[in-house]
């Protein structure tokens, strides 16, 4: 990466860091209050579930093509 995309990059990556706290602490903070605080566990589960389906098989494939 050049140098001068460097600073991008970072406030690129700090500015989505901070749009996830945003958006998760209250999140959790309304299924705690609505269901059970242990729930709030299996909703980031449930919610990380999406990107392993996504990334896992890109990662198999792009090793495959790069492979052979």
């Amino acid at each position: 990466m050049p140098a001068a995309n460097c600073g991008a990059a970072l406030s690129a990556y700090c500015v989505f860091l901070d749009l996830s706290l945003g958006i998760t602490e209250p999140s959790a903070g309304l299924i705690a209050g609505n269901f059970e605080y242990e729930s709030v566990y299996l909703f980031a589960a449930v919610a990380a579930m999406p990107s392993i389906v996504w990334h896992v098989p890109a990662k198999y494939i792009g090793a495959r093509r790069r492979s052979s």
